[in-house]
């Protein structure tokens, strides 16, 4: 069961929510940064396949987090656990 103290809090469900997004938009920033900085033709190669690149990598973050953990990357940021 679940009481107050353990209960996630409403900004805490908001943000877990929103964490893909925000982590997409991230990828996005640091691939363009580094296109116009260091590493041109494979900042702009990823940046044409971006859609594909954050699916892996989320696949890739998602997996390890299910794999060590009881929940997904949202789950292990926030501290929040899934209830039966």
């Amino acid at each position: 069961t679940l009481d107050a103290s353990t209960r996630p809090t409403f900004f805490e469900l908001v943000a877990a929510e929103r964490l893909g997004a925000s982590l997409r938009d991230a990828l996005a920033y640091a691939l363009g940064t580094l296109a116009n900085a260091g590493a041109p033709a494979l900042a702009h190669a990823a940046l044409d396949r971006g859609d594909e690149v954050f699916a892996v990598l989320s696949l890739l973050a998602e997996a390890k987090a299910f794999a060590s953990g009881d929940g997904g990357v949202a789950e292990s940021v926030y501290g929040l656990q899934r209830v039966p």
